[in-house]
């Protein structure tokens, strides 16, 4: 996960202050929720309750939030995202990749990974008959893991 930028870190916590009302150090997961769709995010009511169930309490303090904005930040939004990335990087329309092409693209952008794990996302994705992964599957694969 990246860190927020120190200009990020300045409007999230000045956003956290106007949620927290009562002036305790924290904001429900409620709020969170309304923070998240208020930036654009998707997020759904069962994602701000399974953060909740994680969390073990129905408030989180200023640190958690951040950290839970930071992640959440670093996460694609919709299968169009990520279409649309695969369309900036090899062209629209394209739906199947091959293996070297997925691996440039995963070591380049997003979270950067190693060949190695590039070979085992290639290998979790599974490979079409023609020996090459197709576009669907790999978003398919990123939304099931999420």
């Amino acid at each position: 996960m990246s860190s927020l930028t120190e200009e990020q870190k300045k409007k999230f916590k000045a956003t956290f202050k106007h949620y927290d009302k009562d002036k305790d150090g924290q904001i429900t997961f409620e709020e969170l929720g309304q923070i998240l769709r208020g930036m654009g995010r998707n997020t759904t009511d069962v994602e701000i309750y399974q953060m909740q169930q994680i969390h073990g309490s129905d408030k989180i303090d200023e640190a958690t939030y951040l950290a839970l904005l930071a992640q959440k930040l670093q996460e694609p939004d919709s299968v169009e995202e990520i279409q649309k990335a695969f369309d900036t990087f090899f062209g629209p329309g394209k739906t199947t990749i091959t293996s070297d092409e997925f691996k440039a693209m995963m070591m380049e952008f997003g979270e950067r990974v190693s060949e190695d794990e590039a070979d085992e996302l290639i290998k979790d994705i599974g490979l079409n008959k023609e020996g090459c992964i197709d576009v669907k599957a790999f978003i398919d694969h990123v939304f099931e893991s999420k």
